[in-house]
């Protein structure tokens, strides 16, 4: 488990792999915990062999664009939220360019996964 030590903002963004939850205190001392969640770290860059990608905004208001010299057509694209969930997003593609209406999610970390025959990239951004 990772400790923030006394973290208090609404949104909490983990940079390492960890097990994560929140204690929340009222004024009189009493202390509930919320279920804990499991967040993996993922790397920055993405890319296959001889292959990569840009993702931009991130942070992300209402669309995601994801872009690459090389034909996108043949991947395929979903999101989840940070416990694993599939979250429905659309999106709208061309050779080069994916572009994901991200403006129906809440605020919060997601991963974008990206397959490409059996490999597989993990990209975290965050909506705001």
């Amino acid at each position: 488990m990772i400790d923030d030590n006394g973290a208090t903002s609404a949104s909490f963004t983990p940079e390492v792999t960890g097990e994560y939850y929140v204690v929340v205190t009222n004024s009189t001392g009493c202390s509930v915990e919320s279920a804990r969640v499991s967040f993996t770290a993922t790397v920055a860059a993405l890319s296959f062999s001889d292959f990569s990608l840009k993702m931009y905004p991130v942070p992300v208001n209402n669309e995601l664009i994801v872009q690459s010299d090389l034909n996108l057509n043949d991947l395929r694209f979903d999101v989840t939220d940070v416990s694993g969930k599939l979250v429905p997003v659309q999106y709208i593609r061309n050779a080069n360019q994916v572009r994901f209406d991200t403006s129906k999610l809440s605020s919060g970390v997601y991963l974008m996964r990206v397959f490409q025959d059996d490999a597989i990239i993990v990209e975290r951004f965050i909506k705001n």
